[in-house]
């Protein structure tokens, strides 16, 4: 992100060092630092309809990736939050301008970060990644809609939980299952040795 004048920190990485198509084949070699980029992050069912999101809505891509991630992570799913963000862990993920330029160019949130952030779900809802989302209070307590379009202070608006339902969501049960299993079998096994 930049501002009028200073240059913000920023790194230009090649993702594709090489392609071609041979013999009716497409090839395609990623960089040395995107492909030790993608051994680090953490392993996601990608869903394939966030291909569909072009870079005229890059807002809509990053939070629907941040999204799947979290909805993939074992532990929310067994804590049953994997349904749940909140808008701040949202927002960080998106180029959205902060509440401070807003203040500055005496502009409300409303109409530069919270219509945009909204347009963004909307889009992940037309392109087939979402079901639906909806606005909600703690422990999925659902809003009102007036409650749901009445935010007049930004803090109580980042802190909102996102409830989202994934469209063609991957199921874990059978995953979570035996994992639930193999710690059962690991503190038997501890058991027996310490008596």
């Amino acid at each position: 992100r930049s501002v009028r004048g200073k240059q913000g920190d920023y790194m230009d990485i090649r993702l594709i060092e090489a392609k071609g198509i041979k013999g009716g084949y497409i090839t395609v070699k990623f960089s040395q630092t995107f492909s030790e980029y993608l051994v680090r992050l953490p392993i996601t069912q990608y869903p394939i309809s966030l291909l569909s999101i072009d870079e005229r809505n890059n807002n809509a891509y990053a939070i629907g990736l941040k999204m799947a991630e979290h909805f993939n992570l074992d532990n929310n799913q067994i804590r049953g939050n994997a349904q749940f963000l909140k808008v701040k862990t949202l927002l960080a993920y998106t180029d959205l301008p902060s509440v401070e330029d807003c203040k500055r160019l005496r502009r409300p949130f409303t109409e530069r970060i919270k219509e945009p952030f909204e347009n963004a779900l909307d889009e992940l809802t037309r392109k087939g990644f979402l079901e639906d989302w909806e606005y909600c209070f703690s422990k999925g307590v659902a809003m009102t809609d007036e409650e749901a379009t009445a935010f007049g202070d930004y803090e109580k608006w980042t802190n909102t939980l996102i409830h989202f339902t994934l469209k063609d969501a991957p199921v874990h049960t059978a995953r979570l299952e035996a994992r639930a299993e193999e710690k059962k079998t690991r503190q038997s096994k501890k058991t027996k040795k310490q008596a």
